[in-house]
């Protein structure tokens, strides 16, 4: 990503492509200097305004006939989506760290041992490492710990 601070934005223009009519339209950033950047309008676009910061996926620049154009990729939104939820992971990981280091300060505090072991693949409070994933049955896995002299 990338972002993109507006100082002159130019009138729309309507071009015939392949799928229709599109609107197509240029702006002057402080990040490309005297370049023209080019964008197609559309929702992602409409509150774009001078002086405005916009994020953008890239700004492409492609040769034509001897020149160079400067084209602005809208990010997808899926690519926010994405973003989020990466963010979602590492915030649920960092939890879940913290709760474990409670819980293992906790039974120390009340004289117990550390837990040791699997379950889940994930330390726990059994002795014995978690079965294979392909072979993985939690019912048997429980009725064992439940009772372990059977």
């Amino acid at each position: 990503m990338k972002t993109l601070t507006i100082t002159q934005m130019g009138q729309p223009k309507t071009i015939q492509t392949k799928f229709g009519s599109k609107e197509k339209s240029y702006l002057k950033c402080v990040e490309f200097g005297d370049k023209y950047v080019n964008f197609w309008v559309g929702p992602q676009t409409a509150d774009w305004a001078i002086g405005k910061k916009v994020e953008v996926a890239e700004v492409k620049i492609e040769p034509y006939n001897g020149k160079d154009y400067y084209n602005i990729v809208l990010p997808k939104k899926d690519d926010a989506i994405k973003s989020e939820l990466a963010a979602l992971q590492h915030f649920i990981t960092g939890q879940t760290a913290r709760v474990e280091k409670k819980l293992d300060q906790i039974i120390r505090h009340l004289g117990g041992e550390e837990r040791i072991g699997y379950v889940n693949g994930r330390p726990g409070p059994f002795t014995e490492p978690p079965p294979d994933e392909e072979l993985w049955d939690e019912k048997a896995f429980n009725d064992k710990i439940d009772n372990p002299n059977t």
